[in-house]
């Protein structure tokens, strides 16, 4: 009798889910941190709030977080354009089972949280286009298993950390228009698995470092508006699977190398507003698959004499036709490339 009963009581409790065998429960600290994350966020103004602080067991239903097929632990996080708010909290560093993070498109202040470093699962972390301040966490060089990394379009300052070289899994690193200073770290070239690099639109100083030349796999490198001196080096030839190449508004120097010609898949190069001279490289003309229209080679002090058939090329790739009147003056204060915007955000949205 005692046997039936417990096991008729048995299956009433699995019945009301009360058994994880059937309904499983993360546990009770990852719960807390999503509570936190709605508390600190502004949830109750969510664009989609749906299940939000439902009954515990139900949190794979809640609006943007994915858990594993058992319920047992937090996955993955996709808040992007959400109408979040505040700041994140703290606690974001319990969920230990997160690989992907996406809080990007949201009004989100404050600065990244110290925490970040324990998410060591994490291969996707996206918080761009917020309003973060403060500077990029130490820690996040511990991220091993990282693939994407976007914090572009924050108000981050201070240096971009030596330790985002360690993270050798990377394939997209997007840390452009925020406020770092200081220079790109020289053992950038680590990265070899990069396929885009944009840290265009910060106050970055000193010069170009050679091992960029070291990225192999790289599509696309934006590093656009900031303070960069020195030359062009001529290690960029290197990276012959670039599709799109800015280094406009900065203040190089020198002459732009002949081994650029080995770029033969770009499609569009942004050099406008430098303090480049000499002559333009006949070896420019071997790339051929420049869209007509779209590059910019103004604002600077090359010769503006050069074979006509370079002349015809420079005129048909260059945006506005015209880059020979511009050149002789100071640089580095009327141009902005017409073209850098739309094709980093093409490229960016393409990523997500």
């Amino acid at each position: 009798m005692i046997r039936f009963i417990f096991s008729f009581l048995f299956v009433f409790l699995v019945m009301e889910g009360h058994f994880r065998i059937v309904h499983g429960a993360i546990p009770a600290v990852q719960r807390n941190a999503l509570i936190d994350l709605y508390s600190h966020t502004g949830g109750t103004n969510w664009t989609d709030r749906s299940n939000w602080l439902g009954d515990t067991g139900t949190e794979n239903t809640w609006h943007g977080i994915t858990c594993d097929s058992g319920n047992n632990y937090v996955t993955e996080i996709d808040l992007s354009t959400n109408n979040l708010s505040g700041e994140i909290p703290d606690s974001i560093g319990d969920l230990a089972d997160l690989t992907v993070l996406k809080l990007y498109g949201n009004a989100i202040t404050g600065s990244i949280p110290i925490s970040i470093h324990s998410l060591t699962d994490l291969t996707f972390l996206a918080f761009s286009d917020n309003q973060l301040s403060g500077s990029i966490p130490t820690g996040i060089g511990t991220l091993l298993n990282l693939t994407y990394l976007s914090l572009s379009n924050n108000r981050l300052s201070g240096s971009i950390p030596s330790g985002i070289s360690s993270l050798t899994g990377l394939t997209d690193l997007w840390l452009d228009s925020n406020q770092l200073g200081g220079s790109i770290p020289t053992d950038i070239g680590n990265l070899t698995s990069l396929r885009s690099l944009a840290l265009s639109g910060n106050q970055l100083n000193d010069e170009i470092p050679i091992s960029i030349g070291s990225l192999a796999s790289l599509q696309y490198l934006s590093l656009d508006n900031n303070e960069l001196t020195g030359g062009v080096p001529a290690e960029i030839g290197d990276l012959t699977g670039l599709t799109y190449l800015s280094l406009s508004n900065n203040q190089l120097t020198g002459t732009i190398p002949s081994d650029i010609g080995n770029l033969d898949n770009l499609t569009i190069l942004l050099i406008s507003n430098n303090r480049l001279q000499g002559q333009i490289p006949e070896e420019i003309r071997l790339l051929i698959n420049l869209i007509d229209d779209r590059s910019d080679f103004r604002y600077n002090n090359f010769s503006t004499t050069v074979s006509d058939e370079l002349q015809t090329f420079l005129t048909q790739k260059q945006t506005g036709g015209d880059w020979e009147t511009s050149q002789g003056s100071s640089g580095n204060g009327t141009s902005t490339p017409l073209t850098q915007d739309d094709d980093s955000s093409c490229f960016l949205r393409s990523m997500y």
